[in-house]
């Protein structure tokens, strides 16, 4: 509107670097139309070319009026945008990885006064930082058991440890009457959703 773009855009790097050959650029022309092609850069750094519409003023000059192909420039990022999402999800869940499940143990607990559901879970710090502590889920999908769980925990690298937790049976939770009913059985997930390290440093489960 004010006939000034800023030199830092995307739009104002391409029309620098269009200065440098305008000479011996041919304006595709259409009578008091004509179109250019500007070279720029995507977000994720693939070559694109801005295709920008010019109309003739009756002084004979030329006006910078629109830009005709943003959708297409918005369809690449956004796919660019979803590789780099789809590529650190994948590279943080390897991270997690790191904190490996070695074994695993639910158990039905009854005592006088309450039933609760007991899972212990042995894990193995495969990386090579010592772990300060850990966030998870214990799942069991086919039941619809879904609880999160915190630890701790201190682990040094290649070192095993043991966390336990313990939820209430009620039957406000079908889904905790029917995990208590499976005994002792092995037959649930820890979904780790994030690690944190002793030297200040952490992983986290991105969301798609």
């Amino acid at each position: 509107e004010d006939g000034s773009i800023d030199p830092a855009s995307r739009l104002g790097a391409g029309l620098k670097s269009f200065q440098l050959v305008a000479p011996q650029v041919q304006p595709e022309r259409h009578g008091p139309n004509a179109y250019i092609e500007l070279p720029i850069r995507s977000k994720g750094g693939a070559a694109f070319s801005l295709r920008c519409h010019l109309s003739e003023m009756p002084d004979g000059t030329w006006r910078f009026d629109r830009v005709t192909n943003v959708k297409e420039l918005l369809a690449i990022e956004s796919e660019e945008e979803r590789l780099r999402k789809e590529a650190l999800m994948k590279e943080t869940d390897r991270q997690l990885k790191q904190l490996e499940v070695v074994a695993r143990l639910h158990t039905g607990v009854t005592t006088s006064w309450s039933r609760r559901n007991r899972f212990q879970v042995r894990i193995r710090n495969t990386s090579e930082r010592e772990l300060a502590g850990f966030r998870a889920r214990v799942r069991n999908v086919r039941i619809g058991f879904d609880e999160g769980v915190k630890s701790s925990t201190q682990i040094r690298p290649s070192e095993l440890s043991t966390s336990m937790w313990e939820f209430p049976v009620t039957d406000l939770a079908p889904e905790s009457v029917r995990m208590f009913a499976t005994g002792d059985s092995d037959d649930f997930a820890l979904e780790i959703e994030a690690l944190s390290f002793s030297d200040g440093t952490s992983i986290e489960r991105i969301v798609p």
